[in-house]
């Protein structure tokens, strides 16, 4: 019995997950007992905003960096997750995401982005990106009693193969060794366990992340203790940022009317009212209405205010129009209906909004799962896939390098399997390329659909096909089952094994025998 316990306890690797937003980070812990502890970093706040600044000739980090934006904003880096990855091509990408922006600009090159600070002083995207991580191996490290080296890392939906590799980069630098990236509506899932309910029945999931910059809703399968990445669709016309902006559109005509002054064109001014605007969104999230004190805002004024929650969700009502909208395109892309959707995952630092919640609840019903918090969810569920695979790397004595590459066998039934698709998978139909499956689909995965002859026709044919990031598209294989009754239906069955490796079949349903496949 002892030596069973010391095997046991030899086995058990703490997991530790990172989730990097584009305001804010998270460190969770999954610990022994299967329990998962969201870690406070040294400022005691388990909420790390990812927010670099130079100050001098030094860097800071966090909250420290945070707090000197308004005066400092030249020399502050934020939202470093929408540059990594970026090259030269995408200049207009980029161009437009720091269209209005008051903090470091960037600019970039083939080898990456950099933001552009004051007296010429630069930094890269990794290196901001690796000063974060930073922040975040510490929390971690203080919470395990040791050093930490092996962590798993949430990405955004839409993450590119260089958005990856240079925040394996950023990690580098730090002797970090991210071992596997986890797509956020995959750890949403993966932090409600919903792969273990998907083994008796198989489960769709809706997963609504609202963040600071952006909002993406998201389709997942859970299908025998597997998850598989359905669909997705991304807005940035409906966040946080859009939120807080109401509320400044509330305080400017606030604060003329008191002091008789238009501050709508001082930079410092807007950028005081946008962290007011910031800290009355969240007060409003719990509260009827919210107190706003702003001391010196202009020429030695105050500002003291307060904001109803009802005056803020009527002005704020196009934003719940747009929310649904894109849950509703979505859906309707997939072909399904709110009645497909099993359960609905609320993530992101803002789906805590009440006006947020109240359209979920009132599309959704009783479907809502809320009760970990929407900015720690990514984190939580990270953790869980960190735990599982490195204890199974260690159960096998995979050498480090082996580890790395390794994919995610079948643990148990909290496994989430890797890696995922790199390439959409679908159909090359007259009408244009059809999706199955969209790049990030985890896999192993089994596609089923069912085909008609044309009218007239006696056979079913299916071009098979995988789209890159490039929209480029790729021939898999071409199938043609020829003999189909008239009125008859075919069995299309795609599968792409662990390594990304696709076969597929057409069987006439009713006729076993009438059947071919890929060789």
């Amino acid at each position: 019995g002892d030596k069973m316990g010391e095997e046991e306890q030899r086995a058990f690797v703490e997991g530790i997950g990172f989730s990097v937003g584009c305001t804010s980070a998270v460190v969770a812990v999954c610990q022994e007992d299967g329990n998962v502890s969201v870690v406070a970093n040294p400022s005691g706040d388990r909420i790390t905003p990812c927010c670099v600044a130079r100050v001098g000739d030094e860097l800071v980090a966090g909250i420290a960096a945070k707090r000197g934006y308004v005066r400092n904003r030249k020399n502050t880096a934020l939202n470093v997750i929408n540059f990594l990855g970026l090259r030269s091509s995408d200049a207009d990408k980029a161009d437009q995401l720091q269209q209005g922006t008051k903090f470091a600009r960037v600019s970039g090159d083939d080898s990456g982005f950099q933001y552009n600070f004051l007296e010429d002083a630069t930094l890269s995207c990794v290196d901001v990106a690796a000063e974060i991580l930073k922040l975040l191996q510490t929390t971690s490290a203080a919470q395990v009693h040791k050093e930490v080296r092996d962590v798993v890392l949430t990405c955004p939906v839409d993450a590119s193969d260089l958005w990856m590799a240079d925040m394996k980069a950023a990690g580098a630098k730090i002797g970090l060794n991210i071992v596997h990236f986890v797509r956020e509506p995959i750890a949403a899932a993966a932090a409600y366990k919903l792969d273990a309910e998907s083994v008796k029945h198989p489960t769709t999931i809706l997963v609504a992340d609202v963040g600071g910059q952006k909002t993406s809703v998201s389709l997942v399968r859970a299908v025998g203790g597997m998850f598989q990445l359905l669909a997705y669709k991304t807005s940035s016309g409906v966040c946080g940022k859009k939120y807080d902006d109401v509320i400044t559109k509330i305080l400017v005509p606030e604060f003329k009317r008191v002091s008789h002054m238009d501050v709508s064109d001082e930079v410092r001014p807007m950028l005081k009212l946008a962290v007011a605007a910031e800290q009355a969104k969240k007060s409003l999230s719990h509260t009827q209405s919210a107190l706003v004190s702003v001391d010196g805002l202009y020429e030695g004024i105050d500002l003291h205010c307060s904001i109803q929650k009802a005056k803020f969700e009527g002005l704020s009502s196009s934003l719940k129009r747009s929310l649904s909208s894109l849950v509703d395109e979505l859906l309707q892309e997939n072909q399904m209906t709110q009645d497909d959707v099993n359960k609905v995952i609320l993530q992101g630092g803002c789906s805590a909004m009440t006006v947020i919640k109240s359209y979920f609840k009132s599309a959704f019903e009783n479907k809502i799962l809320s009760h970990i918090r929407g900015e720690e969810v990514s984190a939580v569920g990270a953790s869980y896939v960190a735990h599982h695979y490195l204890t199974y790397c260690k159960e096998h004595q995979a050498s480090k390098d082996e580890s790395e590459e390794r994919k995610l066998e079948s643990i148990n039934n909290t496994t989430v399997k890797a890696p995922a698709l790199s390439s959409d998978i679908g159909l090359n139909l007259a009408s244009g390329f059809k999706v199955l499956a969209s790049r990030g689909t985890c896999v192993p995965l089994r596609l089923h659909l069912v085909l008609q002859p044309p009218s007239g026709k006696t056979s079913v044919v299916a071009r098979i096909c995988e789209r890159s990031s490039d929209e480029a598209t790729k021939s898999i294989a071409d199938l043609c089952l020829c003999g189909v009754k008239e009125g008859g239906s075919v069995d299309c069955i795609i599968i792409a094994d662990k390594d990304g490796k696709v076969q597929a079949s057409l069987s006439e349903k009713g006729n076993e025998d009438n059947t071919t496949s890929t060789s």
